[in-house]
Formats: structure tokens, sequence, C-alpha cells
């Protein structure tokens, strides 16, 4: 028999079972699994993230802030974190999709006989698409800064209120992470 063949049998023949994971390496597990379906959409991705929050904000921007109040610069200073907190609200909906999506194909019933913390199929479901809230965030205040937005609390102030919108993100995901499970 060859070396390969050797091991391989030998791994099989294994009285002892192999140890159960932690609950942080299942999240981590999980992670890279929803990692992998993410990357592999990663067009939704992009006009989730980066498209729509663009065209969003230059259609309230320059079609309604004129006329609202007198000037597009002044109008961009209330609009942008309004728009950062809309661009994540609308991606939440996406983590119910994706649970609802993988109970139907029947993913759910094969991860409940295996060994592992069982919530980590939903924190590591859920906590990949904090990427793509920041994704948004970015490409959202980014956009914003070119067209003239100019926050008054500085760089910490800025990096405070991505984490805040992110947090508000995480914890409104949960309520269709919920719809996604009953439904």
């Amino acid at each position: 028999m060859s070396e390969p063949q050797s091991s391989m049998l030998a791994a099989l023949n294994l009285r002892e079972r192999p140890p159960r994971p932690s609950a942080p390496q299942a999240v981590l597990t999980f992670i890279w699994r929803s990692w992998r379906k993410t990357s592999g959409n990663a067009a939704y991705l992009a006009i989730d993230s980066i498209i729509f929050p663009a065209v969003f904000l230059l259609i309230f921007t320059y079609l309604f802030g004129g006329a609202i109040s007198g000037s597009t610069g002044n109008y961009l200073q209330y609009l942008l974190p309004g728009m950062m907190v809309y661009t994540v609200t609308t991606m939440t909906v996406y983590i119910g999709i994706n649970l609802k999506t993988d109970i139907e194909r029947g993913v759910f019933n094969r991860f409940r006989t295996l060994p592992f913390w069982q919530p980590a199929a939903i924190i590591g479901t859920m906590a990949i698409n904090l990427i793509s809230f920041a994704v948004g965030l970015i490409t959202t205040l980014g956009l914003g800064m070119l067209l003239g937005f100019r926050p008054e609390a500085g760089l910490p102030g800025v990096l405070l209120s991505m984490l805040l919108v992110m947090l508000y993100a995480f914890s409104f995901s949960w309520i269709f992470a919920c719809l996604g499970l009953t439904v």
C-alpha cells in the first residue's frame, strides 16, 4: 500500500472521536462559509454596497437638496448621516433571505446533526454582513466627502459614528434573522 492510502486508512480507523470544536472555532468556520458564499455573489454585493448608496446620495443631494434647503452643500450636511443609516438598513434584509434559503435547501437540517455550537451558524452568517455594512458606509461617506460633506467631529467622530451605525445594523439584522428562521 502506498503512503497516502495507509495514512488515510489509519485516519479512518481511529477509535477516538476528534475533539468537539469550541464556540469561537465554529463561528470562524461559519464566517469562512459565509465569506465563500458572499464572494460568489460579488455583483450583488457591489450593487448593494456601492451602486445603490451612490445613486441615492446623488439623487437626494442634487434633486432635492436645492429645493429643500436652498443649497446642496447645506442639505448634504444633514442628508449624509441619514443616508448612512438608510444604506445599512436596506442591507439588513439579506440576512433573513440567506438563512431562509439555507433552511429551504436543507443545510440547517444537516448542521443539526453535527457536533458544534449551533448558534455559530447564525452568528457566523451575520458577522460577515459587517463587511458589507462597512463597504456601504465607506462608499457613502467617501462620495459625500467628494460632494462637499465636512464632518464637524473630525476623524474620531466619523469612526465612532460608523461603528455606531454598524452596531445598529447588526442589532437590526437580528430581526430579519428571526423572520428568516420562522418563515
